[in-house]
């Protein structure tokens, strides 16, 4: 332990303490100036009173202090609580994801098994139908195709005579220009062509 003697209102004190000088005195420098800052509000005051009044305002720090510090140490134990169990709920979703994956990778190698056990079944085994197919076929020479002979068919005749109707004399007809469009219609026929249409002006058609 170490002495310690400070002056407090005027007072001397020794002190033991086992903190060190400067500290010791910065307290007792304090609690002079409370008291003198006491005295000079209330005059009538005895310096024992201001002492206790001195007292009083630290004790009420004190208490207010010791307070809020539990009130944080409460606060400070909730988070610590909910960081616990966040903790302990991210360690479950790991082992949960991690089972998944495993899960996940099982069934792709069954699914790479069962694909391959299809493609298996799909393919076509060799049969003796398919070894016929494979071995090559002779050639088929084609066959030459007999000369068509023309068929002797009828001639046509060409620019066939129309057959002249008979046609009813018209009580004015002129017989010259009838014998006339005859005449021209039979040199028609000697030169190889039928005439389309034969107009008469004196026939009603």
């Amino acid at each position: 332990m170490n002495k310690h003697t400070v002056f407090v209102a005027g007072k001397r004190f020794i002190l033991l303490s086992e903190d060190k000088e400067e500290y010791v005195q910065k307290l007792a420098s304090e609690v002079s100036k409370t008291i003198n800052e006491i005295a000079e509000t209330n005059p009538k005051l005895e310096s024992r009173s201001c002492a206790i009044l001195c007292a009083l305002d630290y004790a009420d720090d004190k208490y207010k202090e010791i307070q809020r510090n539990k009130s944080l140490n409460q606060k400070a134990k909730a988070v610590i609580e909910n960081a616990d169990k966040h903790a302990k709920e991210i360690k479950d979703l790991k082992e949960k994801i991690n089972y998944k994956n495993e899960t996940i990778a099982k069934l792709q190698a069954q699914v790479s098994e069962l694909e391959k056990k299809v493609k298996a079944n799909t393919q076509p085994k060799p049969t003796e139908k398919t070894e016929e197919k494979a071995q090559p076929k002779p050639e088929n020479k084609p066959q030459e195709k007999a000369e068509e002979k023309p068929e002797n068919k009828p001639a046509q005749q060409e620019n066939p005579q129309p057959q002249k109707k008979k046609k009813h004399q018209h009580p004015h007809e002129n017989p010259y220009k009838a014998q006339a469009v005859e005449k021209k219609t039979e040199e028609n026929q000697n030169k190889g062509y039928t005439p389309i249409r034969q107009i008469s002006l004196f026939e009603n058609e």
